[in-house]
């Protein structure tokens, strides 16, 4: 085998990615920056969802949580608290 070839060595984190962790919204921690993933809730309730600004691909972060279903989150257009109806019905991963 070529010496140089032998020494070289990738960089860890481009071999083996971390795993985005998933998770319900209601689980994400205060100052977490979270990724929506996916919203399983009726036609009406994920059309309340986009309008208050939360949809699948958008980031947002975590302001507050009472760890009993209610969140508060900042969007780009400003801080919503959601119920438990949306936080539990609503997947996340954390980013970074």
């Amino acid at each position: 085998m070529d010496p140089k070839i032998q020494g070289f060595k990738s960089h860890p984190s481009k071999r083996h990615p971390k795993p985005r962790q998933q998770m319900k919204l209601n689980d994400a921690t205060a100052a977490d920056q979270v990724r929506v993933l996916s919203v399983h809730l009726d036609h009406a309730g994920a059309d309340e969802l986009e309008r208050l600004g939360v949809s699948p691909g958008l980031t947002v972060r975590v302001v507050e949580n009472d760890h009993k279903g209610t969140v508060a989150i900042r969007t780009r257009r400003g801080t919503v608290i959601l119920g438990r109806r949306f936080t539990y019905q609503t997947t996340v991963s954390v980013i970074g």
